[in-house]
């Protein structure tokens, strides 16, 4: 028995060092995490990690035609594509099945720009929460007075409350825009039937529209996009708000919600966050003067899209059959798509080539892009960033990746020149590169050289492209969801 109490003893004291020793190493590992992992490192095992996981989950599930089963690379691309909300495709999407349409809808939630800045919200906080600490404790040990200013206080619960608005705002977004599509497509006989034409259901393809919208995503339940319901004026312009709230307009929104908060509620924290959003360091709350430059910068663009867009293709095969009203709004919806949401009512086969350059340069452009834009006092950088060591600008990187592609792809843009034009490849590797999803299909009959079987496919350009071609489209979407980590880069180039 006494041996018994003995050991009970020892494990008693054994115990308390062993969840100490437990809790140093956790917090050790904590601020390891917080301070010195670079953000850039954090956001790439993110974005890698959910697309390796949603690969594995559409490998595992069967297809909707069991014969058309993608293979890893397809499954791989699609998966990478829906995480960084680039909407490119090489698979027909009517060949998934409703639990496969339901993981990309789920990966296009988790990838989108607002659900990701909502994360990194918390991550903030712990970080200001540990950093607070830390003082506390240096402070104690010089046995200073009171180290914790009330201000201090005000900051950690603005960003608590920044979460929740962030939070609420897109859960109300998301929501409101689901049911709205629902409501049409199952009132509409129209839409209605095309659903079930399709054998689509009502419930999966609104809230996969409304998600891919708000995170700018691009990818459809149906193969062409949403050409098949270009006709549906009233569907293409509940979308619009849904783009321009989910990316280029969502820093002015969330300013207006803030506002409205402060107005009702009288609560100091979103009064802090207005006045001292830098404070904050949340990168869609900007500076006072630039939410009317960026709303003028968007406005701007879409109508130059839109007045293009009617003056060169008016006639065009794109616009064929439609009233003008819907000329207009489908021209209006390409306008707004191409700022990174890339949902195409027209086959860009047979869109114009000025047309064209415009919606590259579009597709290029950042989403907070505004012209005439204020002078910000930029911090100093900081020295050994591993993204910045290239120093090469974002045209040095297209240009890169697109040699890349027109060596790996140099037989079939030989055999093929149509199909495989410079322009397209261009086209394909910007759209991938700013994470928009237009793409300019592939026609067997525009092949000059008939020889060999070809058969039609509704996916996307580079689905007829080797599988090295695209594992560096792979590439160039990942590099384009994080490419606000280059944004500096080319400022060792001095050009004479």
């Amino acid at each position: 028995m006494e041996i018994i109490i003995t050991i009970i003893k020892k494990m008693r004291s054994f115990v308390p060092l062993k969840l100490k020793t437990m809790h140093n190493t956790c917090m050790c590992l904590l601020h390891f995490l917080l301070f010195r992992v670079n953000p850039f490192l954090i956001n790439l095992f993110y974005f890698i990690s959910i697309s390796l996981l949603g690969s594995l989950a559409l490998s595992l599930m069967n297809p909707r035609v069991p014969s058309e089963k993608p293979s890893f690379i397809d499954t791989l691309y699609l998966s990478v594509s829906a995480s960084t909300v680039s909407g490119l495709a090489t698979v027909e999407m009517e060949v998934l099945s409703n639990a496969q349409l339901v993981v990309l809808t789920l990966l296009m939630l988790f990838g989108g720009e607002v659900f990701v800045s909502m994360l990194s919200l918390p991550f903030n906080t712990t970080k200001h929460k540990q950093r607070k600490h830390d003082q506390n404790r240096v402070a104690d040990s010089l046995e200073s007075g009171n180290p914790n200013p009330p201000d201090k206080d005000l900051k950690l619960s603005s960003m608590k409350h920044l979460f929740y608005v962030v939070v609420g705002y897109h859960a109300s977004v998301v929501a409101v825009g689901a049911f709205s599509i629902a409501l049409y497509v199952t009132r509409v006989a129209g839409a209605r039937e095309v659903l079930a034409r399709k054998g689509l259901r009502a419930s999966t393809f609104s809230a996969s529209v409304a998600i891919s919208s708000f995170a700018n995503a691009g990818l459809i339940p149906t193969n062409e996009n949403m050409g098949i319901l270009r006709s549906d004026s009233g569907l293409l312009l509940m979308v619009v708000p849904l783009v321009l709230l989910g990316n280029t307009l969502f820093p002015l929104f969330l300013k207006l919600e803030i506002w409205v908060l402060k107005r009702v509620t009288g609560r100091p924290e979103f009064d802090y966050m207005l006045g001292r959003h830098d404070e904050i360091r949340f990168r869609h709350l900007l500076p006072n003067g630039e939410y009317g430059l960026l709303t003028v910068g968007v406005l701007g663009i879409i109508v130059a899209q839109l007045v293009l867009f009617c003056a060169m293709d008016w006639r065009s095969d794109g616009l064929a059959g439609l009233s003008p009203y819907r000329k207009i709004v489908v021209s209006l919806f390409q306008g707004v798509n191409s700022r990174h949401a890339g949902e195409s009512a027209v086959d860009f086969s047979v869109v114009s080539a000025a047309v064209l350059a415009l919606c590259i340069a579009a597709m290029y452009l950042p989403a907070y892009t505004s012209f005439l834009p204020l002078g910000t006092k930029q911090g100093k950088q900081k020295k050994g960033r591993l993204i910045e060591f290239f120093h090469l600008s974002q045209i040095a990187y297209i240009i890169v990746f697109v040699i890349l592609v027109c060596i790996i792809e140099r037989n079939k843009m030989r055999d093929d020149p149509v199909n495989f034009s410079f322009l397209n490849v261009l086209f394909e590797v910007v759209s991938a590169y700013g994470n928009v999803g237009f793409s300019v299909s592939y026609s067997c009959a525009r092949r000059l050289n008939t020889g060999g079987a070809c058969v039609d496919k509704a996916y996307g350009f580079s689905g007829w492209w080797s599988d090295a071609g695209m594992l560096i489209i792979i590439f160039v979407m990942l590099f384009g969801r994080l490419k606000r980590f280059t944004m500096h880069g080319g400022k060792s180039w001095r050009l004479r």
